[in-house]
């Protein structure tokens, strides 16, 4: 049986998402980051970078979101990753993106400490943060204008991927929930099964206020 840490609304819902469409026993346990419970000393045992998800599975700690969703696809394979090459290189493309620049963006607004050390430079860097995040899911809400959704009418891993980031979205950078498209793309995932269940699982709503 799988043992997967999770914080609610983290990109750990995208793995929580995948567990329930495949519908396999795992064990969720819950890390309640407010609380610092990510800095003990027995969660950096698990993963030194101190950041959920983690994935338990034969006594080995398996981190990154990204890479827990590919290798339970494989595990479990659903349709979720096109095993045509180049539809494939698409999809994890998306998927890096969301991992490389999305998530980098949502750090400098939440936490510029990261990357300057002067206080006023801390200010300025997360004051950027909003409109060049708008501008992304501007971009992203074009995008999903498109097909039913993210890259096509087919369901993949990058859509489980990209739930929790307009989540946060919604919170966090103003006028995201002005994008109709975006919108009608978040009810369309809402009402899957698998987001259902993983929504109620970590007690959390669909859109976050």
């Amino acid at each position: 049986m799988y043992q997967l840490y999770y914080s609610s609304g983290a990109c750990s819902l995208a793995v929580q998402i995948k567990l329930k469409k495949a519908a396999v026993p795992y064990q969720p346990v819950k890390v309640d980051l407010a609380q610092g419970q990510h800095q003990t000393d027995s969660f950096r045992q698990l993963n030194p970078a101190e950041r959920v998800p983690v994935l338990i599975f034969q006594d080995t700690a398996l981190t990154e979101a990204m890479a827990l969703l590919i290798w339970l696809e494989q595990r479990h394979p659903q349709g979720l990753l096109p095993a045509e090459p180049l539809l494939q290189a698409k999809v994890l493309a998306k998927m890096t993106w969301l991992s490389n620049t999305l998530h980098i963006d949502f750090a400098t607004l939440w936490r510029p400490q990261r990357f300057v050390l002067d206080a006023g430079l801390k200010t300025a860097v997360s004051t950027q943060a909003q409109p060049r995040l708008l501008q992304r899911f501007t971009e992203l809400n074009q995008e999903l204008a498109q097909h039913q959704y993210w890259l096509s009418d087919q369901l993949t891993l990058a859509d489980y991927y990209l739930l929790p980031f307009i989540r946060w979205s919604l919170s966090a950078v103003p006028g995201v929930a002005q994008l109709h498209s975006l919108q009608q793309y978040l009810d369309r995932m809402g009402e899957l099964p698998e987001v259902k269940a993983a929504l109620e699982l970590e007690q959390i709503p669909l859109r976050k206020n």
